[in-house]
């Protein structure tokens, strides 16, 4: 019904520490001759043209005008299709980024979730493993064999060490949380074009009609 011109574009997001948090493709068009056009309007538009069972290639003459056009230094054209992709990119930057905060909260709640489970599991098997020594304490004045006597030893080694472990692990979920919050930090948007659509009316497809 209208000629226009369609930029396909490709958002990419990422954080401070390099991660790519976000990518998608999304559309961006203009009227050949008017405004910017609704991004539901340029969708409905190019999927009814390019699935039509009439659709024809523009003749050569035709598509090398739209390349010259395009390729022009200072085209209007294309300085309004880019300026429509940016706008674009800028709306869904902008829509995602409530996302990527919720995700910035479920990745550090799942952190510390982790440390959680293994700080039980740690204070568990420490009570355990005291337990046992108090037990086999009395052992002690025993004339025991060396054997006995070098496990008791193992077991106070073993217990010193997770207790040190479980001292340590505050200070490794700090730095598990504050990388993920700087991997969600600062995010910067990287826009490409990937490819340009143009959809003509029969009308504009004729040799000289966009001159």
């Amino acid at each position: 019904p209208q000629s226009c011109v369609a930029e396909v574009s490709r958002l990419v997001l990422v954080g401070r520490g390099g991660l790519r948090l976000h990518e998608e493709v999304f559309l961006a068009g203009i009227r050949l001759r008017g405004n910017v056009m609704a991004e539901t309007k340029v969708e409905e538009l190019l999927d009814a043209t390019l699935d039509a069972e009439e659709l024809a290639l523009a003749s050569e003459e035709v598509r090398a005008t739209l390349s010259a056009l395009w390729n022009a230094e200072g085209s209007r054209m294309r300085t309004r299709l880019l300026d429509a992709m940016h706008k674009r990119a800028e709306s869904h930057q902008h829509e995602v980024t409530t996302a990527l905060r919720d995700r910035e909260a479920e990745d550090i709640a799942r952190a510390r979730g982790i440390f959680a489970n293994f700080r039980r599991t740690l204070t568990e098997s420490i009570d355990r493993l005291t337990r046992e020594i108090d037990a086999e304490q009395e052992l002690l004045t025993l004339d025991l064999p060396d054997i006995a006597r070098a496990q008791q030893e193992q077991r106070r080694t073993d217990l010193r060490r997770m207790n040190e472990r479980r001292i340590s692990l505050d200070e490794e979920e700090l730095r598990e949380v504050d990388a993920i919050r700087e991997r969600y930090a600062d995010v910067k948007p990287h826009i490409s074009a990937v490819a340009v659509v143009f959809a003509l009316t029969p009308t504009d497809a004729q040799p000289g009609a966009l001159r």
